[in-house]
C-alpha cells in the first residue's frame, strides 16, 4: 500500500486570492475609517456654524464684531461644501473598495470549493485504490488456501 498526500495544483493561486482578499478588506477598513473621520470633522464644522448664530443671538455685536462673525460663517460655510464633497468622495471609495472586496472573496472562494472537490474525488479515488489492493489481497489468501487444501 502507497501512501499518497493529496496535493492541489492551484494552491498557489489560491493562497494569491488569499491574500488579494485579505488585502481587499485592509483597504475597505482603511477607507470606512477615513469616512468616519471625514464625518466627524464636517459635525464638528457643522457645530462651530451653530454656534456663531447662537453666540450672535445672545450678544449685542457691534459693526465690526458682526461683520466678522459674517465672515466666520461664511468660511464655515464653504468649508462645509467642500467637506460634504469630500465625504461624498469618502463614500465612493468605500462602495468601491466594499465591491472589491466581496469579488475578491468570492473569487477565493470560487477556489476554495474547487479545492473541496478535488479532495472529495482524491478521497473517493484513495478509498477505491485501498478497496482494490484489500480485494487482492484477499483473492491471494484465498487462492493459497486453496492451493494448500
Amino acid at each position: 500500500m502507497s501512501i499518497t498526500r493529496f496535493l492541489f495544483r492551484l494552491e498557489p493561486v489560491l493562497q494569491r486570492r488569499s491574500d488579494r482578499a485579505a488585502a481587499a478588506e485592509q483597504a475597505l477598513a482603511l477607507a470606512h475609517n477615513k469616512y468616519k473621520q471625514l464625518l466627524i470633522v464636517l459635525n464638528d464644522t457643522r457645530q462651530r456654524l451653530e454656534k456663531t448664530f447662537q453666540q450672535g443671538d445672545q450678544k449685542k455685536l457691534d459693526l465690526f464684531m458682526g461683520r466678522q462673525f459674517s465672515f466666520y460663517r461664511i468660511s464655515l460655510n464653504k468649508k462645509i461644501i467642500k467637506q460634504k464633497k469630500d465625504l461624498c468622495e469618502a463614500a465612493h471609495l468605500v462602495e468601491k473598495r466594499r465591491n472589491e472586496a466581496v469579488e475578491a472573496r468570492q473569487e477565493r472562494q470560487v477556489l476554495e470549493k474547487l479545492k473541496e472537490h478535488s479532495l472529495n474525488n482524491f478521497k473517493r479515488e484513495m478509498a477505491l485504490r485501498e478497496q482494490k489492493e484489500i480485494d487482492e489481497m484477499s483473492q491471494a489468501a484465498y487462492q493459497r488456501r486453496r492451493r494448500g487444501l
